[in-house]
């Protein structure tokens, strides 16, 4: 993120680099929601999976996680 950070500041997105380091100031804290919608079966919990790099949710050739899950 930091680094995103230094290429927006250097392409004059100022609007963009606040925002980037309002996201790592939200992430220090420990804290963030995430919103994952789509169709069945297309690998939305793999992808929160990958992004949290535990397996938090299950995985299965059939949908199973057919309901919300927080």
């Amino acid at each position: 993120m930091a680094c995103v950070e230094r290429v927006a500041a250097a392409l004059a997105a100022n609007e963009l680099a606040s925002e980037i380091a309002a996201v790592r100031r939200r992430l220090r804290g420990g804290e963030v929601h995430v919103v994952c919608v789509g169709q069945g079966n297309r690998g939305k919990s793999s992808l929160i999976n990958a992004l949290v790099g535990v397996a938090v949710l299950p995985v299965g050739i059939v949908p199973v996680t057919a309901v919300a899950t927080h």
